[in-house]
Order: structure tokens, then C-alpha cells, then sequence
């Protein structure tokens, strides 16, 4: 199969942790896999794709409509981030209606009890787990040119090319009934819509616990920043800031602690709230294949709106959040008291980011679809 294209899924802040280590297993990958195969192959991840990662959403969106690989690179952060959680449910789903679970090809990264546990505590670890993945806990630590990471290199662009037979005798435009399937436990349509619009007023409950926090972090740093300023004024030196950075740290705790199982449930709403917004999308276009159905299109003009007033929700409620992130990132090395308290936060904060990031990507979705079949 020729001009192959993959899609690279990690978590941008465990590429960094790595040194550029993760992307870089992308990049050998698709260098063997043209050598043993004698074909392209295109890996996109877009630290090193400008065109894939101005229009990752999109791109992905669209791809959803052809057969591609899907390498998702598994730590604990990937399952807490929204963007990933939600390329990996797309294209599990995918890959099962069109009978083709090799094109999902897992690299456990780093394993952790969560993982291990049976059943695991997340749906999506569970949906991980159904796949075979390749394991890289102990080849992480090899050098790119030791032969047991060139020897792995080239078992996974060999598992690719047996792959990609199988696509190749696979007609995309048919889609497996998932009905069809007497081994499926799958939510069927109903069950997505009906979780989804539970899943809507959990996250607008969620947002608010939210956005308490934030007030009162916000409160605790301004009275952090006031005694700061005392103790420099008493001559305090550096003894008073530490001491005001220590009682701050267990004054955080609390929200650090509250904002990270937040922002988790806010996942995992996300999540549904996604399945319910593609079976919506994927029930349309299936009744409006031979022509606009007036109500239809009414009942998405609604659904439309509804979603833009969750986004309209996410940008009041999380707008300041990415000025918060910054700050924290700024201060958190000032102490080793407070350090680990702000790290909490500035990676609880980072996961709602990205959840904000879908739920705009479901009003770009909706407004396309009308656009497409509506002209």
C-alpha cells in the first residue's frame, strides 16, 4: 500500500520529559518501514508536521473517512489528556467497524497499576488493552542505536506492512454494522445519545466545582502575595518568602488535589459528550444521504446551539486558565516546598486546556456538516 498515512498519538509534555525521545521512535519507524517495504509512508505528529498540526483536529476528523494507522504512545499523562483520549476513541471505533484492529498498533510507553488492574478503573485503558500493543517500558532506556531498539524499530514496521495487506482488501466505504457483531457489548446510538446528555449536565456541575477552585486559588495567592511584600518590608530576607511559599503549598494542597480529580471526571465527560456528538453526526448523515430532511436539519440547528453554549461556557469558565498555567510554570522552581503543589495544578489545569480545545472542535464539526449537506 503506497503513500501510507499514520497518525502519532503522545502526549507533548512526555516528549519533552524524554528529550524528544518519543517522536524520534516515529521517525525511525518510518524510515524502516520504507526500507523493509520499499513504499511511503507518512507518520504524521505535529512537532514535526507544520501542515498536520495546524489542522490536527480537522485532519483528523477527515481521516476518519479512509484507513490509517493510529499508533498511540501510552504513559499515564495520555490517558488524561482530552485530545488524546479523543483520537484514540475515534479510531478504535473506527478500526472496529471496519473489522481492521491492525491499523491501532499501541506502544506502551510506561506501564502503571492502573493499567494492570482487571478490570481497569478506565474505559479507555480497557479499550487499550484490547488492542496488541508494542512494549517499550524497557527499551525507553535504550540507545537508538542499540540493536534491541533497531531490532524493535524494525518488528513494529514489519507488523505496519503485514497491516497493510489487510487494508488493502478492506472497502472503506463499507461500514460493519455494529449490530451485526453477536460478540458486541458496544453502546448502540441510543445509549450514546442518553450518556451524552447526562454526561452534559455532570460537566456543567463539574465546571462549576471548577471554577470555585480557581476563586480560591486565586484568593490564597493574592493573600501570598500581600505577606510576601510584608515580610520583605520587616527585613525578612528570603527566610519570610520561604516560609510564606510553605504555608502556601499546604494551602493549595486542597485545590491541587480537587482540581486534578476534576479535571480527570472532566475527561472523561468530554469523552462521552464525543461519542454522543459522532453518533449524531453519523446517524445525520446516514438519514440525509438522498436529500435534506427539513426537520433534521432543524433538530442539528438546535444541537448546534446547545454546543455552542457549552463552548461559550468553557471559554468564561477556563478562559483564564492559560494565564494561570503560565504563572505557575514561572514560580513553581522558587521553592521545593511549593513546587510539587504547583505542578499538581499547572498538569490539572493543562488536561481542562485541552478539553476546552474539543469542545470547540465539536462546533467546527456540526457547522461542517450542515455546510456539506446543506450547501
Amino acid at each position: 500500500m503506497t503513500d501510507a498515512t499514520g497518525f502519532w498519538s503522545y502526549v507533548h509534555h512526555d516528549d519533552d520529559a524524554e528529550g524528544g525521545r518519543i517522536t524520534r521512535i516515529a521517525t525511525d519507524l518510518t524510515a524502516q518501514y520504507e526500507m523493509v517495504t520499499g513504499e511511503s509512508i507518512r507518520i504524521f505528529h505535529d512537532r514535526s508536521h507544520v501542515e498536520w498540526g495546524d489542522k490536527w483536529r480537522s485532519e483528523v476528523d477527515s481521516a476518519l473517512a479512509s484507513i490509517v494507522f493510529f499508533i498511540p504512545v501510552l504513559t499515564p499523562r495520555y490517558f488524561q489528556s482530552a485530545e488524546c483520549r479523543r483520537e484514540f476513541n475515534s479510531f478504535a471505533r473506527r478500526a472496529r467497524q471496519l473489522g481492521v484492529r491492525e491499523v491501532v498498533m499501541p506502544i506502551l510507553y510506561i506501564n502503571f497499576p492502573a493499567l494492570e488492574t482487571d478490570p481497569p478503573p478506565d474505559e479507555l485503558m480497557e479499550i487499550a488493552k484490547s488492542f496488541q500493543w508494542e512494549d517499550w517500558t524497557e527499551l525507553r532506556f535504550e540507545s537508538p542505536e542499540s540493536t534491541r531498539y533497531r531490532t524493535a524499530i524494525a518488528r513494529m514496521a514489519e507488523r505496519l506492512s503485514r497491516a497493510s495487506l489487510v487494508v488493502e482488501k478492506v472497502d472503506a466505504t463499507t461500514i460493519v454494522d455494529d449490530s451485526d457483531l453477536d460478540d458486541d457489548d458496544s453502546p448502540g446510538f441510543v445509549d450514546r445519545l442518553a450518556r451524552a446528555e447526562e454526561a452534559m449536565s455532570e460537566w456543567v456541575a463539574t465546571l462549576g466545582e471548577i471554577q470555585a477552585h480557581i476563586l480560591a486559588i486565586g484568593e490564597i495567592t493574592t493573600d501570598a502575595a500581600e505577606r510576601i511584600s510584608v515580610a520583605e518590608s520587616r527585613g525578612m530576607g528570603l527566610a519570610g518568602r520561604l516560609e510564606v511559599f510553605r504555608q502556601l503549598s499546604e494551602n493549595l494542597d486542597p485545590s491541587a488535589d480537587g482540581i486534578q480529580e476534576l479535571s480527570n471526571s472532566f475527561v472523561s465527560q468530554m469523552n462521552d459528550i464525543d461519542s454522543g456528538v459522532h453518533a449524531i453526526l453519523e446517524k445525520a448523515a446516514e438519514e440525509m444521504q438522498d436529500a435534506p430532511d427539513p426537520e433534521l436539519v432543524r433538530q442539528l440547528g438546535e444541537f448546534l446551539d446547545q454546543i455552542r453554549d457549552l463552548a461559550k461556557s468553557a471559554d468564561s469558565g477556563l478562559g483564564a486558565l492559560l494565564t494561570l498555567v503560565e504563572t505557575i510554570a514561572s514560580v513553581e522552581n522558587q521553592s521545593r516546598n511549593l513546587r510539587p503543589v504547583l505542578r499538581k495544578l499547572r498538569r490539572g489545569f493543562t488536561v481542562l486546556l485541552d478539553g476546552r480545545d474539543v469542545i470547540n472542535s465539536w462546533v467546527s464539526s456540526v457547522e461542517k456538516f450542515l455546510t456539506l449537506h446543506l450547501g
